[in-house]
């Protein structure tokens, strides 16, 4: 079973502001980079300029590319994760 993965909310009780993460030039690379971050429980907003909301309804996916968001208290963290090196067994 998934888990949800929800937005965080700062002490005010508003959504954490969102930062750029990334601009994703292809939708397999967004969508490998949003499951990663997701496996660690990161939330991710994905934002494709001047394609419409039909191009990802018909198409399944951002066509042209999309800027990829995380909340800001977790910019670091998801930086991290896109940094680690994988360590293969010997």
């Amino acid at each position: 079973m998934k888990k949800d993965i929800v937005w965080p909310v700062g002490d005010d009780g508003q959504k954490v502001k969102g930062a750029v993460l990334m601009y994703a030039k292809n939708p397999v690379e967004l969508d490998v980079t949003k499951n990663l971050l997701h496996a660690y429980g990161v939330p991710t907003v994905s934002n494709a300029p001047n394609q419409g909301f039909f191009s990802e309804v018909i198409f399944g996916s951002d066509l042209l590319g999309a800027t990829l968001y995380v909340p800001e208290t977790r910019l670091e963290e998801a930086r991290g994760l896109l940094e680690a090196q994988i360590e293969e067994e010997p």
